[in-house]
């Protein structure tokens, strides 16, 4: 019998909203270049409200409060945290290198962008305030 052993990826990714309801994406300087939330992978040791606290910070320019974990994106290579976030400090400005741009989306214009941002988003926003959690 075959056996294999996967070490998975661990991730944290941010739903930052404005005001108006806007979410804000970034948009990556290597291919694919999609848009997508904010956030990145975990350094060895890290929490992942910590790891999203930096990697926010190091795409955007902003400091985050982390809040309620939305939903947790469970595949092959990696686990994905999402998070509920609210700007504390900062300007919004791109990640040097990394991110190519930033960019407020309403919620009408969701249905607009690529699937995996699209369906994230969406079950994300689903588990805010007194909706469940979400698990996929």
């Amino acid at each position: 019998m075959l056996t294999r052993s996967y070490q998975r990826t661990v991730g944290a990714l941010a739903v930052i909203r404005d005001d108006d309801g806007r979410v804000l994406l970034v948009r990556t300087a290597y291919p694919p270049r999609l848009w997508n939330l904010p956030g990145g992978r975990l350094e060895r040791g890290e929490t992942p409200g910590g790891g999203l606290r930096r990697e926010v910070r190091e795409e955007t320019g902003l400091d985050v409060a982390v809040g309620d974990l939305l939903l947790v994106h469970v595949r092959a290579a990696a686990v994905s945290f999402v998070f509920d976030c609210r700007i504390i400090g900062g300007r919004p400005e791109p990640g040097a290198g990394e991110i190519r741009a930033l960019r407020w989306v309403s919620p009408d214009q969701i249905e607009q962008l690529s699937a995996p941002v699209r369906l994230t988003l969406r079950a994300a926003l689903g588990a805010i305030g007194d909706r469940p959690r979400h698990l996929f």
